[in-house]
């Protein structure tokens, strides 16, 4: 016996013909985003640590090709760098660390533990990213998390 639920609205049953495979582009803006989690990650390629931070949103976008995203729908990843280089200082590390804590109403005290900034919610600069052989498609970026006001 088939052990696979069917209904007539089932999405195996639609014809994926004109279904783009592709997540809809949000225009460049500044969004209220709130935070999924926060992950500490570590970059073969380079060999640095960032915080690979998940937020999405919380009011419907409507994407650049007119879809409306409902709230909740559009996830999107920041990416602080937390290894210090010759041309990215510790200073630089700290500042950047800082803008995020700043951004989801935390500017006092330590990013850790990580599960504390889940459900918290800033404003984040939302622009499209610079193609490359590894993501060769558009797409969107964490531009900058913004502080409180601006």
């Amino acid at each position: 016996m088939d052990n696979e639920q069917q209904t007539p609205d089932s999405i195996l049953d639609n014809d994926m013909t004109d279904v783009s495979p592709d997540a809809p582009l949000i225009p460049k803006n500044s969004y209220v985003l709130e935070v999924v989690k926060v992950e500490q990650k570590h970059s073969d390629k380079k060999d640095t640590n960032y915080l690979n931070i998940q937020q999405k949103s919380v009011e419907p976008i409507t994407s650049v090709g007119g879809e409306v995203i409902p709230a909740g729908s559009f996830t999107i990843f920041g990416i602080i760098g937390i290894t210090p280089s010759d041309r990215y200082t510790s200073d630089a590390v700290a500042r950047n660390v800082k803008k995020f804590m700043v951004c989801f109403g935390q500017p006092t005290g330590k990013v850790t533990p990580l599960d504390q900034w889940t459900g918290k919610r800033g404003k984040v600069t939302v622009g499209f990213a610079k193609k490359t052989d590894d993501y060769p498609d558009d797409r969107n970026a964490v531009k900058s998390f913004d502080a409180p006001g601006k």
